[in-house]
């Protein structure tokens, strides 16, 4: 399956570039998700944290911005996510995807 990323393995080498090129994107996802759990949640969607980011990126830039957050990204948020707080395994689902760790190649997690 191509997109205008490529390959799925191309995808996920693009999405990891673009977390370690843009740390902010990362740091805003992981503050969203650990106030949700500091509310009490033992389960939340990573899905709905990243809408709620795209939601408020459009707010806050207007409708000339053209720099988009896709889904394909959240399952490496997810990854290293989980890698920086493995003690909230579970409280993010994770599925079978292609992502690439950080400092590492493309690879089915």
């Amino acid at each position: 399956m191509s997109s205008e990323y490529g390959d799925k393995y191309e995808r996920a080498a693009f999405f990891r570039a673009f977390l370690d090129e843009h740390p902010e994107f990362y740091r805003r996802f992981e503050r969203e998700a650990l106030r949700i759990h500091a509310r009490g949640f033992k389960h939340y969607s990573a899905y709905t944290i990243v809408h709620v980011m795209r939601h408020e990126t459009a707010l806050q830039m207007g409708p000339d911005h053209v720099w988009k957050i896709n889904n394909n990204l959240v399952p490496t948020l997810v990854r290293d996510f989980l890698d920086d707080h493995p003690e909230l395994e579970g409280f993010l689902e994770t599925r079978e995807a292609v992502v690439v760790p950080r400092a590492g190649q493309p690879r089915l997690l």
